[in-house]
């Protein structure tokens, strides 16, 4: 693969930037996901994080209740917005994006990442992008 992907951590957050190692620009979501299927993605990844909080609320009902975060997460139309789509980490088998809920640190155990299969981005994956990682 002709990418490279580096990490940063500011406290609570992580972001991760991308970039192409051939021409040295940086590698945007717009660079790899087809423009009529941005919606489709931000559904799957909604999906897996209302999921996640779901199965959160079962283990910890009673601390959750009066989590004013979790009231604001689960009350929200859409956590994962457009803007999160840019924080992500191009991999060997797929593109893993990076969701901060807000929580303080270690408070909860939830997954803050969500890795998509390049198979499963099949349909949403710009043409020139699966010709480079070798999808095609």
């Amino acid at each position: 693969m002709d990418f490279q992907s580096l990490a940063g951590n500011i406290n609570v957050d992580s972001y991760y930037y991308n970039f192409n190692v051939l021409n040295r620009k940086k590698i945007l979501y717009t660079d790899i996901i087809k423009e009529n299927k941005i919606q489709v993605l931000l559904k799957k990844c909604n999906t897996i994080l209302k999921d996640r909080l779901d199965e959160l609320l079962s283990e910890n009902k009673t601390e959750l209740e009066d989590s004013d975060i979790y009231q604001s997460l689960i009350h929200s139309k859409r956590i994962f917005e457009k803007e999160n789509l840019n924080v992500f980490s191009i991999q060997e088998k797929g593109i893993e994006y990076v969701f901060n809920y807000g929580f303080p640190n270690v408070m909860f155990a939830i997954e803050n990442n969500i890795f998509i299969s390049y198979n499963d981005l099949e349909t949403i994956l710009k043409d020139d992008f699966k010709e480079k990682i070798n999808m095609r």
